[in-house]
Formats: C-alpha cells, structure tokens, sequence
C-alpha cells in the first residue's frame, strides 16, 4: 500500500522510443558505462513460414555473416575483431536478431557492418550450399539432444496445424530443398520497417542512435505483405511416444496450455511456474517448497526436472520435462499432476509470498548489463510493443496476491487436457486416458 519507491527505482534508466520514416522503430536507454549493445530484433522466425518455406529464417540468419556487396566474409571478420566487439545473430521462433557490443565510440562502426549484413548479403550459390551442409548437421545434432527433439515435438503435438508448431531449422527436405530466390523473397517481404526494432543499450545518445539509423537503414522497404495471424492456435492436447527400448530412462514431458505474452496474469503463472521447481540428482537440493521436487527426491523417481512457461505472442506453454527411472515412469506422471492440483488447491500464502521474492530476484538478474538488457527489449517489443521497465515488473509482481495465483493455476493447469511426449523406454507410461483422468478431464469429452 503506502510503499515508498526503492532508491533504485529513481535511478533507473530512462527509455526512449522514436519512429523512423520507414517504420522502423528505434528504442535505447542510457546507462553509465564506457560500452554499449546494439541490436536489431526482426519479426521474423518460424512461426511466419508456411510449410514450404519453414526454415527459411534460421538459414538467412547463417547467411548473414558470408559476405554482403561492400565487405567479404573475411573483411567482416576482420573489422569487428579489430574494434574488440562482437556481433552475434541468433533466431527463434518468432524473432531473427543481430546483437552487437562494443565500445561507446564505435557503435555506429559496428551498426554499419549490422545494417550491411541485414540489407546487402550477396548470398551466392556457393555459400547457400555450404551453409546447407553446417545446417543439416546442426539439425542432426539439435535431434540428437533429447531435450531438444522433445521440446520440437511436443510444439508440433500442441499447436497442430499452426506454424508455432514449425521448428526453427526446419524439415530435412526443406533445408535441401530451398533455394536462394526464397532467401531473396524472403528479406523483401519480412525484413521490413514494420516488422524492425533497434534497441541501444549503455553508452548511447538516443539522438546519435535515431539518426545512424536513419543514415544506414535506408534500403528497408517500409511495409511487409505479410501480416502474422493475431489469432492464437488452436490447443491440441493429446500424447506422441516415441519408444527407444535402448534407453533405461524416460524422457516425459506434460504441458498444458499456457498465457500469451500481454496477457494481465501471466506474472501469477510466472509464479506458479517457479513454484514447480527444478531439480537435478547430481546436484542434490532442488526446491525445496516444492512437493513435485520432494517426490523426485526421497522416492528416488529419476535424474532431472525442470518447469518451463514458454511465452508467444498469441499463446503460451506450461509444463514440465522429466527424465524419470523407465521402471517409475507411472510414479513421476501421478506426482506431476498432483503438483498442478497443489498449486491450484493447497499451496500456502507463506509459499506464494516467498517465490514472488525469489521471482523479483531471478527477474532482476536477468538484466544485469547491456547485452542481456538490450536482448529483454527487444522480446518486449515483439511481446508488449513497448518496452516493460524492471520497475514496472517489481510492481505488477507485488500487486499479485496469493489467490490470484491459485486461481491461474486452477484455470491452466488442471481441467485442461494436456500435451504429452514421452521417449525412451515406455513400459511404465501410462496411457493417455490415464492423463486426462489425472487432470481432471472426462476422456470421452476430448
């Protein structure tokens, strides 16, 4: 009620926000420091492909640093390693960015060579086919990662025919498959003012930034033909098992749906999320307040846990992912189900309280320096369209009350049919009735 601002929050830095002519948004806060991080967030990864060309962004994105019409690939090399920065790019599914940090008097060398890369790759046919290669290995690699193969198939398994169910590298045959006219098409319908924010970080002028931007991003065609669907896909819950009875663990993974990124209670189902915990066996300790954590732990259920709230412009995912003891499959699906209810049922105010503490520490620490501060704006602006201050999030944390996260529990968590991939060895999983009876759900109504 009558809390006094932290001293802090009086120092923190101001945002500032401006439009250039072509659409393109330019975002910077001023921090004391004598370095600064620049980076250029593009709405544009996965989730705007089509199936022919799902995997397109991920393969611009390698493209980039082969060379553009001024600078070779080695010339590009050379010049960011003699100013000591670093320019990196990565893509995701909603998001392609070029992050660059570098001292405060070369931030606009080092935008220089980031607006080069984004308007004049030459993109030849000889390194689109090289990067073909780097990519069908890195797809095997991604593939080879459990963690990772699940997650992708658990996208697919829950948002079904949408392309937020698309992986971001892509289907084999598309990466074979595509050619550099779609490389071409594809920078002229979505690298586009709309669809670009440039975010400065530390040591800039806001004005210097506006107006480097306006000198170097003048070959950005103002509007995309494309507009990204605002509706959210539709849910699909339902089960994958992939058994692989050479492995002696499982790999299990339940989600139910979860809150798109705007959306006013996603902080209460941030909270429920960190009260799921994470917990890993060679570590020992995990969390102790939570029951699901416990279970893993005295009834010796399996090797890791870890919960997620994966956050999309239209949509969200919760869950857990748990790499259970093949033979205590069943155990681990039951305590799993029995933490969703907790949550929405039993957990104590005390409990609540305290992992908002622990969520404000975790948030705050979030955005300790300019590369990760100037990587939180730029998800912002895709998420928010504007930019969410550390303050705003310490205040919207603390008005969340103990019911409130109850409540946002009980409504994504149980009742809810969920999204189930299951690896490994499968004796011990359940059927997907069984699931559905778990969360509460009649399976004849599915």
């Amino acid at each position: 009620g009558g809390q006094v601002e932290p001293e802090w929050m009086q120092r923190v830095a101001t945002t500032r926000t401006s439009r250039l002519p072509n659409g393109m948004q330019v975002v910077s806060e001023k921090t004391f420091g004598m370095s600064a991080t620049v980076g250029v967030f593009v709405n544009a990864g996965s989730v705007y492909e089509n199936a022919r060309t799902n995997g397109v962004a991920h393969f611009l994105e390698h493209m980039a640093f082969k060379g553009t019409r001024r600078r070779t690939q080695r010339q590009i090399e050379v010049e960011v390693e003699n100013m000591g920065a670093t320019i990196n790019a990565f893509t995701s599914r909603e998001q392609t960015a070029f992050v660059a940090h570098a001292l405060k008097d070369r931030v606009r060398d080092v935008l220089d060579i980031v607006a080069d890369l984004l308007q004049h790759s030459v993109l030849t046919e000889r390194a689109v086919e090289y990067e073909r290669q780097v990519i069908l290995q890195e797809n095997d690699e991604v593939n080879a990662k459990s963690e990772e193969y699940v997650f992708d198939l658990l996208h697919d398994l829950a948002f079904r025919g949408s392309s937020l169910g698309y992986t971001i590298l892509g289907p084999v045959d598309n990466i074979r498959g595509l050619r550099r006219e779609d490389l071409v098409d594809y920078i002229k319908t979505h690298y586009t003012g709309d669809r670009m924010t440039l975010v400065g970080v530390g040591a800039v002028e806001h004005e210097d930034l506006v107006r480097t931007a306006e000198d170097l991003f003048t070959h950005i065609e103002p509007v995309s033909p494309h507009t990204a669907s605002d509706e959210a896909p539709e849910w699909s819950g339902s089960m994958v098992r992939v058994p692989d009875p050479a492995m002696d663990v499982t790999h299990l993974v339940v989600a139910m749906e979860g809150l798109r990124g705007a959306h006013p209670d996603l902080f209460a189902l941030n909270i429920a999320n960190m009260m799921m915990g994470n917990w890993d066996r060679q570590v020992g300790a995990g969390n102790t307040t939570s029951p699901l954590c416990e279970a893993m732990a005295e009834g010796e259920l399996g090797h890791q846990l870890s919960s997620f709230n994966s956050v999309y412009r239209t949509t969200g995912m919760i869950g857990v992912y748990a790499i259970a003891h093949s033979e205590k499959a069943d155990r681990v699906v039951e305590e799993i189900f029995r933490q969703f209810h907790y949550l929405a049922t039993e957990v104590s105010d005390e409990d609540i309280l305290r992992a908002k503490e622990k969520f404000k520490a975790v948030s705050l620490m979030q955005c300790d320096g300019t590369t990760p501060t100037c990587e939180e704006i730029g998800r912002q602006m895709l998420v928010y369209g504007r930019r969410m201050s550390p303050a705003e999030m310490l205040l919207r944390t603390d008005a969340i009350q103990p019911d409130d996260v109850r409540r946002v529990a009980r409504a994504c968590l149980t009742h809810q049919p969920p999204a189930v991939v299951a690896m490994g060895n499968l004796d011990h999983v359940p059927s997907y009735d069984r699931f559905l009876q778990l969360s509460g759900v009649q399976p004849s109504t599915v």
